[in-house]
């Protein structure tokens, strides 16, 4: 099980940006031009110690500009930890550190390249 967390613009279709990299357990090979991240369910655990009994789905219906604070607060909270690019699916902090910055990532790339649309998380 997982989440699969995304930007969204009016009328909840779907933000897309440049190519781009950016993934998780599950990914588009070759890049997608999706605002989209496929994160394991196994850092749930940490998402609600990070964010309270809701977890990552607390950003859901967020707006992406408001996100930027939130996450960057997560992510301060993880300190110096890495990841385990080996496997994803390792519910170590690292990995949920990197999760987040992907997301934060995401947020930040469709600010720039959507300056004027008002855009939310989803997902699930």
């Amino acid at each position: 099980m997982s989440y699969d967390i995304r930007i969204q613009g009016r009328l909840k279709k779907p933000v897309y940006l440049e190519k781009h990299d950016i993934a998780g357990p599950t990914r588009a090979f070759g890049g997608t031009t999706e605002a989209w991240l496929n994160v394991t369910y196994n850092y749930s655990g940490t998402f609600q110690k990070l964010f309270g009994k809701d977890g990552i789905r607390s950003i859901y219906g967020l707006s992406v500009k408001k996100s930027i604070k939130v996450l960057d607060e997560a992510i301060k909270k993880l300190g110096d930890v890495k990841p385990n690019l080996h496997n994803l699916f390792d519910p170590c902090e690292g990995n949920v550190k990197k999760a987040l910055i992907d997301l934060k990532t995401l947020a930040e790339m469709a600010i720039e390249q959507h300056p004027n649309t008002r855009m939310v998380w989803s997902g699930d």
